[in-house]
């Protein structure tokens, strides 16, 4: 008996679809890896340390992968010592190359296989082979030579022999690490895969063992276990003398088609025969109840049975239950801070004529397969998952609200109402300082957990020109799936404004829980932007372009590239500039040399254009970034934007923010030197004021370390964020010193105005009902 648990289904919060196959010893991913991956198998309490292959379908985009790169890294840190990750693309090595800058583990041995169909890899109890289809048009990747020095680069990522206690950053000194990608054309495959279980011995017979004269029970034993014996007589007896017929069971087919130009070699291939389950993932544009794909569907017979995923027929259901609970209940308490979260309804409907054994693919199902014998189909067990894109708020607020006895200022219409707190335009008469809006997408930290995802800050400052007053935002690091946080606090509907609005993605460095997200972010702003000729600029340490430019090359569309202007941290540091290390072509590269130590010999160069340029398309009068402590590479910044296109340099029509990014307390390059006076602090404060010494040794902070940063710094307000996952809900907040400003803690989804901030401290005590039965929740 095998069982299969659907993990995603397209969503906003996880847009692929995945699956995981759960044997008596080992787990097997099929389908994408879409950011937020690690959030559903934690909301589903689905563990993966026994994951031992990842089976990649469709082809290779940032959609379908963007989970993969933090997924690795968790299963290594849960000391999972292999990882088998398999597809049929040739360019799966140059994916995951392109990490190399923020992807690097001790003690964990990743092997990529590239497949042909027809190709298989016997698993335990299972046989998987791929089956690749072809687009319209397909190239050659990489040659032989090529291809080994990639799977090179990736073996130097996670390297075996070396103590697992130095496995935490990237060497970047190392020449691997500054390698340059060539071009590639992507070839246009998508992955599909046949599963084949091995049959299970029959059961032993005890009346035909009898029948044989078997008196010795110890043969017994043997024969059960399929092995032959040879009695005392001579005689040799055979396992299928005493054993009743095996079980068998069919094959399952995990069928991939990511646009139409697909459809036909799907047609066109042989998918077998005896096959009992197909789990089908369909792109938007294909529509799986055509005529066409109706016959294709019933040309496996009529005891297949089908389950569709698809973004249309799907609802549009929340994944992340626990974190929407946790918004409800803030939301009784803050009202004006926090919205309720979009869903829907699946935007079609299934046609009411189709077959009893075609069923849609949602998120929680589960798939029982019971062995049969030949002849017969395999029983299935469904567990349904109840899934509806209507969330029941009504029923939260009564069963897991008001139980709470809280002291709540607002009716029940009022707090299930689902109008946007955030503004979309500026009120007249009020200050416009007090108008600026800050959303904490994700205030946790090193990887994402089941209420609290990974880093990430919205801020939007009101700005007065000759056209009028409107919001420019600045995006402050993007951790996973920051895009799905957005998209559930602000509402898909409303994507195109506040994408429009975005001018400027701030990186503080390269870990990678605060710019996993990045991708999608650039994805979507180009959507949204591709007609029309502004720039979005990125502010990030200098290797992270690389990484963009040789992600696209994967992606097969550079297009995004032109309007994307780079410009490196360093190029505002206030300090001491580091030399750059120059990037090493890739055919130059001699596999054997890439562990040899580089040095860093290239002057930064100070792109003054790029910066001008920057400053007059956000409104920016002053941009200043210092080291932070914390790792190679990563820095603290203060922008002081203008709120009118008069504004002087720190004055009333400016405005201040400071963003610590990950670091130890830094008192005299921060605090006291490009932070000083900031209108708006937002500061890490990972741990708990007891937790000094840990502190020290991950380098970031306690509360109250971020507290005194704050007071020396006499910033006006202060947010605290990046909250270790050990708190999942409310960061231990006992013994704390005295803040010198208004102040609040950050949790997902808060949209709080710089005139609200005060406003949490007042329902503190509130608060911690809310999560007095769940404060040491360990599920994350």
């Amino acid at each position: 008996m095998y069982q299969f648990k659907v993990i995603t289904h397209p969503t906003s919060d996880t847009r692929q679809p995945s699956l995981l196959l759960i044997t008596d010893n080992k787990r097997y991913l099929f389908g994408s890896i879409p950011e937020g991956s690690q959030r559903a198998l934690n909301q589903q309490k689905l563990k993966v340390s026994k994951l031992s292959t990842i089976f990649l379908t469709g082809d290779l985009n940032w959609e379908r992968v963007g989970g993969l790169a933090g997924l690795i890294l968790t299963i290594s840190d849960q000391g999972s010592k292999y990882l088998n990750i398999v597809n049929g693309s040739g360019i799966l090595d140059y994916a995951i190359s392109s990490w190399r800058n923020f992807v690097f583990r001790f003690g964990m041995n990743i092997t990529t296989k590239i497949q042909k169909t027809g190709e298989s890899l016997k698993e335990e109890a299972i046989n998987v082979k791929t089956i690749n289809l072809k687009g319209s048009s397909n190239t050659g990747t990489f040659d032989e030579q090529s291809q080994q020095k990639l799977k090179r680069l990736v073996q130097n990522m996670f390297p075996t022999s070396a103590p697992k206690q130095q496995q935490d950053d990237v060497n970047s000194s190392r020449k691997y690490v500054h390698i340059k990608l060539p071009d590639v054309t992507k070839n246009k495959i998508s992955t599909c895969y046949e599963i084949q279980f091995d049959p299970t011995r029959g059961k032993f017979q005890v009346e035909k063992a009898k029948q044989l004269n078997i008196t010795n029970k110890r043969f017994y034993g043997l024969l059960a276990s399929g092995k032959e014996v040879e009695l005392e007589d001579g005689r040799i007896v055979k396992p299928a003398d005493v054993l009743s017929e095996s079980r068998i069971f069919q094959k399952v087919l995990v069928i991939d088609i990511p646009s139409n130009e697909f459809l036909q070699s799907a047609y066109e291939t042989n998918w077998g025969d005896n096959v009992g389950l197909i789990f089908h993932f369909l792109a938007d544009e294909v529509e799986p109840f055509s005529e066409s794909y109706m016959k294709f569907i019933e040309s496996f017979g009529p005891d297949c049975r089908h389950h569709i995923s698809h973004p249309r027929y799907c609802p549009d259901s929340i994944v992340f239950e626990g974190s929407a609970l946790m918004t409800l209940k803030l939301k009784c308490l803050l009202i004006n801070q926090f919205n309720i979260q979009s869903s829907s309804e699946a935007q079609s409907l299934l046609p009411e004529n189709i077959s009893e054994n075609i069923k849609l693919c949602l998120k929680g199902q589960s798939f029982e397969i019971v062995s049969t014998t030949k002849g017969i189909p395999n029983q299935i067990n469904i567990t349904e998952s109840g899934e509806s894109g209507a969330f029941d708020w009504n029923s939260l607020l009564e069963n897991e609200v008001v139980p709470l006895n809280l002291d709540l200022k607002h009716k029940r219409d009022q707090i299930l109402d689902e109008s946007s707190v955030s503004s979309k335009s500026i009120k007249a008469g009020l200050p416009l300082i007090d108008q600026v809006e800050t959303i904490t997408l994700g205030t946790g930290s090193a990887l994402p957990s089941k209420y609290r995802n990974v880093s990430s800050s919205l801020v939007r400052i009101p700005y007065e020109s000759e056209e009028g007053v409107g919001y420019r935002s600045v995006l402050l690091d993007a951790g996973e799936n920051t895009l799905g946080t957005i998209k559930r606090t602000l509402g898909p509907e409303n994507l195109e404004f506040y994408f429009k609005e975005l001018k400027l993605v701030y990186l503080s460095h390269l870990h990678a829980d605060h710019h996993l997200g990045i991708i999608s972010i650039l994805k979507e702003w180009y959507k949204f932007n591709h007609n029309n000729d502004q720039p979005l600029y990125l502010v990030t340490p200098w290797q992270y372009s690389h990484f963009v430019n040789e992600w696209f090359n994967v992606e097969g569309d550079k297009s995004i590239l032109d309007r994307i202007t780079y410009i490196s941290c360093e190029n505002f540091l206030v300090g001491k500039e580091r030399n750059e290390v120059e990037q090493i072509d890739f055919e130059d590269f001699e596999i054997g040399t890439e562990m040899d130590f580089v040095s860093a010999t290239k002057s930064p160069k100070r792109d003054i254009n790029a910066i001008l340029s920057l400053y007059r398309g956000v409104g920016i009068k002053k941009l200043a970034t210092c080291r932070a402590i914390h790792c190679a590479w990563a820095y603290s910044c203060s922008i002081t934007f203008k709120t009118s296109q008069h504004g002087d340099i720190e004055g009333p029509n400016t405005f201040k923010v400071s963003y610590s990014g990950d670091t130890r307390p830094n008192l005299y390059s921060f605090s006291n030197g490009i932070g000083k006076a900031s209108d708006l602090l937002i500061h890490e404060a990972t741990l708990e004021n007891s937790k000094e010494e840990e502190a020290k040794l991950k380098r970031h902070c306690t509360i109250n370390e971020a507290i005194d940063v704050s007071n020396n710094m006499k910033a006006k307000k202060l947010i605290l964020t990046h909250f270790s996952q050990r708190y999942p809900k409310f960061p231990e907040i006992s013994n704390n010193i005295v803040v010198q400003s208004d102040y609040c803690y950050a949790f997902d989804g808060m949209i709080v105005k710089y005139d609200q901030i005060s406003e949490q401290v007042k329902v503190i005590e509130e608060m911690k009902k809310i999560f007095e039965n769940e404060i040491n929740d360990d599920d994350d």
